[in-house]
Formats: structure tokens, C-alpha cells, sequence
């Protein structure tokens, strides 16, 4: 499904830059360099699984515990760090995803983002900053909506701010769902 939202932004000539917002072990953000290789891509991670205030918020939002934080395997993580050091077009930045607003990120617009952090706290953190800095024609795809209750939560408090031209519910394992811009 990425590789196909990948496509339609290349062929519908959207511009911008392309985000990936929980990297994990690095699949998807090779997929998505791989088909868009001189786009612009930002690639956002704490690189240490879930915040504190991140499992905190999810507890108070949706009353589910999460016990078991999804670190990335450290290997994994080295590797793909040896990868995209080699590629201009790249920006890794380690950060808590509501913190954002700090970093530099040059207030370019994107074309498409993948946010998959499954929680209340980061989903809405990613919506609330590439939400408004996505251009006509662009997608956010938000993996776990349909899995996670604080993914869903924040999806749809996002679509309610009348952001979004529309939302597409994907029927795959996680229950992705696609915002439209």
C-alpha cells in the first residue's frame, strides 16, 4: 500500500518530502527511499522504543496498559544507521516525536508520511506537526489504527479538525488508515 501512495505521489507530480515517523528496524523507510530515492526523507525515532510519558498518556487517553515497550534490536538499528549515513537525501533525527517543533526541519512541506508509533501521545504529536505542512495530493498513512486504540484515537481527533480532504481505512493486518490532503 506505501508503494502504491509512493507511486501515485510521484505520478500526480506532488511535491515535497517524505517522512517516516517510527523507523523500528528500518523495512518500510527502505521501501519508501527505494521509490522515491531523491526525495527528501526525514526519518524520525527515539531509537529506544516508548517514552514514559508516552505509555503514561496511552493509559490516560484509552485505559489500555501497554507493558511491553517496542525497542528496536540495537543490531538492527546499527545497520540502518550505516545505511542512510551514506545518503545525502536523509536526515535522521533521534527525538520524542512531540518534541517536533524544536528540531530544524527547514518548515518544508511533505508529500507523504508513514507514522507508525501506535500510541495516543506520538500519533497525535506526528498529525498535529506534518498535518499542517502537507501538500494537496499528499498522503499520511497511519499503520495500527485499526490495532491500537490510541492510534485510532488520535486519527480521529486529527480528522475531526477538518485538516484532511479524507480517510481511507485500509484492510490490511493492522488496519492502516490513509489521510488524504
Amino acid at each position: 500500500m506505501l508503494l502504491l501512495l509512493a507511486g501515485a505521489v510521484a505520478r500526480n507530480g506532488v511535491e515535497g518530502a517524505v517522512a517516516e515517523v517510527g523507523i523500528r528496524q528500518g523495512m518500510t523507510a527502505e521501501a519508501l527511499l527505494a521509490a522515491l530515492p531523491a526525495r527528501q526523507f526525514v526519518l524520525i525515532d527515539t531509537l529506544c522504543g516508548f517514552t514514559r510519558e508516552d505509555l503514561a498518556a496511552e493509559m490516560a487517553a484509552t485505559g489500555q496498559k501497554v507493558c511491553q515497550p517496542f525497542a528496536p534490536d540495537p543490531r538492527a538499528t546499527r545497520r540502518l544507521l550505516e545505511r542512510v549515513a551514506k545518503r545525502p537525501n536523509i536526515r535522521l533525527i533521534q527525538t520524542d516525536v512531540a518534541d517536533l517543533e524544536g528540531c530544524d526541519l527547514n518548515e518544508q512541506n511533505y508529500a507523504l508520511v508513514h507514522i507508525d508509533v501506535d500510541l495516543w501521545r506520538p500519533v497525535s504529536a506526528a498529525l498535529a506537526y506534518f498535518g499542517t505542512r502537507m501538500q494537496a495530493g499528499g498522503y499520511i498513512a497511519v499503520h495500527d489504527y485499526n490495532a491500537w486504540p490510541g492510534a485510532r484515537m488520535a486519527t480521529d481527533e486529527f480528522m475531526a479538525t477538518g485538516l484532511a480532504k479524507g480517510f481511507v481505512p485500509m484492510p490490511d493486518k493492522s488496519g492502516t488508515g490513509v489521510i488524504l490532503f
